[in-house]
C-alpha cells in the first residue's frame, strides 16, 4: 500500500518578474511571486505532486517550477 508523501516545490512567477523589472504589476498576482516560494504537497508520487502544484500554479498563467525534492 502506497503511502502518501510530502513534496517541496520551489516556484515562482514568470510574468510577474518581467512586469516588475518593467517597473509595472500584474493584474491578479502580487509582486512577491516574481521571488521564489517554497509550496509543500502530499502526494504518493512526485508525478501526482507534480499534477496537484500545475492544477494550483498553471504553466500558462507564467509559474514555473524551478525545482522539487522530497521531504522526509
Amino acid at each position: 500500500m502506497l503511502k502518501k508523501q510530502k513534496f517541496e516545490f520551489a516556484i515562482f512567477n514568470e510574468v510577474v518578474r518581467q512586469a516588475v523589472k518593467r517597473g509595472e504589476h500584474h493584474k491578479f498576482f502580487k509582486d512577491e511571486w516574481q521571488n521564489q516560494h517554497f509550496i509543500e504537497v502530499e502526494a504518493y508520487t512526485e508525478k501526482d505532486a507534480t499534477a496537484r502544484i500545475r492544477s494550483r500554479y498553471p504553466e500558462d498563467q507564467g509559474f514555473v517550477i524551478l525545482a522539487c525534492k522530497q521531504i522526509p
